[in-house]
């Protein structure tokens, strides 16, 4: 449903403000500026936004990037789940120009919690297949390594960190090295994301007891389970089944 899988909202700004970028972890974020600039700070290199340009994140980028306002501006955001799936390598943070269509095609699509039709469904993936186009992906070999190893984490529940490594052909100090610096992520942080992530599908889609949701994923108690939620997703077994 695009209402789960897309935040859509318009902003505005007037003064100089540094926005919070650690509210989620599991969205990727596409910010437009139709007035104004944005600045973004990641891993010491600035990133300059203009009119007619939207400010990509990545989800594992929220935790060391700064954006803010110089001095103002106002656009779109859109928080998206999958893009084109949640653990995607492909994109490092940047600037994306936009032409007058992504922008019209933004415009007419409604703020997360309004109606939302098939036609808005519609206009949101095209202009998301529009800025794509537009965007630069990595080309260092150990981005696709990478992309590699988390393919097979997402189709794995039991394994180590070392068979996830011999599975991309690294070492595993290499391996490690390479998670940290791409998405300042360990290889364990992202073993533990992508449970988390398995068992909140897990709750909310079957009738599985908590107990062999556990084991389904890889740990042996429930007390595993519940402080990985509880760190991921800021939420307990029992209140993620119920939403």
């Amino acid at each position: 449903m695009l209402r789960h899988s897309v935040h859509v909202y318009k902003y505005w700004h007037n003064e100089n403000k540094t926005f919070d970028t650690k509210d989620t972890n599991k969205y990727h974020n596409l910010r437009s500026v139709e007035a104004g600039r944005l600045i973004a700070v990641c891993q010491n290199k600035v990133i300059e936004v203009n009119k007619g340009e939207m400010l990509y994140i990545p989800p594992e980028r929220y935790a060391d990037i700064k954006v803010f306002a110089e001095p103002y501006c106002n656009g779109t955001v859109l928080k998206l789940r999958y893009f084109p799936n949640e653990d995607d390598l492909s994109f490092p943070p940047q600037s994306v120009k936009i032409n007058d269509e992504i922008i019209a095609l933004l415009k007419d699509i409604p703020n997360y919690g309004q109606s939302i039709t098939c036609n808005h469904f519609y206009k949101t993936y095209k202009a998301l297949d529009l800025i794509q186009a537009n965007m630069t992906r990595y080309t260092d070999k150990n981005i696709l390594k990478l992309q590699k190893a988390l393919e097979f984490m997402r189709k794995n529940d039991n394994y180590t960190i070392q068979e996830a490594a011999a599975y991309c052909d690294m070492s595993h100090r290499r391996f490690n090295a390479v998670f940290k610096e791409v998405l300042n992520l360990t290889p364990i942080q992202m073993k533990q994301k992508l449970q988390a992530t398995k068992a909140e599908l897990l709750l909310k889609k079957t009738d599985l007891s908590i107990d062999e949701i556990a084991k389904q994923i890889g740990y042996s108690s429930t007390n595993q389970l519940r402080s990985i939620l509880k760190k991921r997703c800021n939420s307990l077994p029992k209140k993620i089944r119920t939403k």
